[in-house]
């Protein structure tokens, strides 16, 4: 999961990244999952639906500009998979 270029720019300038889940954990829908601020807003990323944590980059906690630069490939955020027997909506 990450950031469109709307969210992008909506948000400014990325400022910091701060996850709430660790890797491993178990979320439910609508659980906060990353926080980003930036120059203009803030942007809470909420889990779309029940699931596992598989993996977050921390690489872009230290590097910014990461997602600014490349959103949807090297600076992607989260990685979740859903909950066996879970349906996606239709």
């Amino acid at each position: 999961m990450g950031i469109t270029d709307h969210g992008l720019e909506k948000l400014g300038e990325v400022q910091s990244i701060t996850y709430a889940v660790d890797e491993g954990e178990s979320v439910s829908e609508d659980d906060l999952l990353v926080t980003v601020e930036g120059t203009d807003e803030s942007l809470e990323i909420l889990s779309p639906f029940s699931g596992e944590i598989t993996g977050w980059n921390s690489e872009v906690v230290e590097d910014v500009e990461r997602v600014s630069a490349d959103p949807t490939g090297e600076g992607w955020l989260i990685r979740l998979d859903r909950e066996v027997g879970q349906e996606a909506d239709a």
